[in-house]
């Protein structure tokens, strides 16, 4: 196993119960968490402290979409509501209540000024960022919808369903063009990586896969590269290194080229999560890797560029 610069900076704590979500914040060294407490705060990465800036709701935050553009701060619950809060005027400003399991992914596309939620249902809706509108509702499968994926020219979107599929859709018309048989039995998490030539895939199985998309997302590589379920990918803002979180309670850095694994960070050998990691944020400040889960803290990860 090949070693990189890692400097584990702080373990920030704070919330109450287990940590799901991890988004950009209002500044470039700030971060969005959400969490089973109800709550979603705003950590200070230069001061490593938590900022004047907390928002209660009235059930468990599964994910957060910050739309910078619109100074928008959208929410998924585990009840299946979507909270929409103006960050500038600091109120709420729509509530939605389409989905009847919880919204488990938002992501914002900028190309097509929309933002995606993925429920528990089996169904992810879609979303003008600018009227506040529901523009379709798509009924997938019968189980949960776990992540969303854009490929970077916008074109193709990947979904991760936890009946193992991996449905890719062309986003002008949201037709489906690929059905990925992918994960035994359920697909967790899909990233495309920053070339666009990639869609990596996590599953319950605990493996990582490698589909080519210009191949007609031909698999082209299955890696054991966990002992549970992954939860998380993410690449950092150079495209070098990609990183995984799993409910193993372990991250682990690769080659974002190779897929080589370059290092693990666990609690034994890096004072890293006593529980399940359940989301990864790698952010531009520092290239500061930012990781969560049920032991309820986030924790700093300084990679060397």
């Amino acid at each position: 196993m090949s070693k990189i610069g890692i400097k584990r900076v702080m373990q920030l704590t704070g919330h109450s119960a287990p940590v799901y979500a991890l988004e950009q914040g209002q500044q470039a060294s700030t971060v969005f968490s959400g969490s089973g407490d109800n709550m979603i705060a705003e950590w200070n990465l230069e001061r490593m402290e938590a900022e004047k800036f907390a928002i209660q709701l009235e059930a468990t935050v599964y994910s957060i979409c910050y739309i910078a553009i619109r100074h928008l701060l959208v929410v998924g619950q585990a009840q299946g509501g979507i909270h929409v809060i103006d960050l500038k005027a600091r109120k709420e400003v729509k509530h939605f209540s389409v989905h009847s399991g919880g919204v488990f992914d938002l992501q914002y596309l900028p190309t097509t000024n929309c933002f995606y939620a993925l429920s528990a249902d089996g169904s992810f809706s879609v979303w003008d960022a600018s009227s506040l509108s529901l523009i379709r509702h798509i009924p997938l499968c019968e189980a949960k919808l776990r992540s969303i994926s854009f490929h970077p020219d916008g074109k193709q979107l990947a979904i991760a369903c936890g009946d193992g599929t991996v449905r890719v859709f062309e986003t002008e018309l949201l037709n489906e063009i690929y059905t990925l048989h992918a994960h035994d039995p359920a697909a967790n998490v899909v990233r495309y990586d920053p070339s666009g030539k990639f869609l990596l895939s996590g599953g319950r199985d605990a493996l990582l896969k490698v589909w080519h998309v210009t191949q007609a997302y031909e698999l082209v590589r299955t890696i054991p590269a966990h002992n549970y379920a992954i939860y998380s990918i993410v690449f950092d803002p150079t495209g070098r290194w990609m990183a995984t979180g799993s409910r193993d309670k372990t991250i682990k850095l690769w080659d974002a080229a190779t897929f080589q694994l370059l290092s693990r960070l666990d609690r034994k050998g890096m004072q890293g999560h006593m529980n399940s990691v359940n989301q990864l944020y790698w952010t531009n400040y520092h290239n500061y890797l930012v990781s969560t889960g049920d032991d309820r803290s986030l924790i700093v990860w300084a990679i060397e560029h």
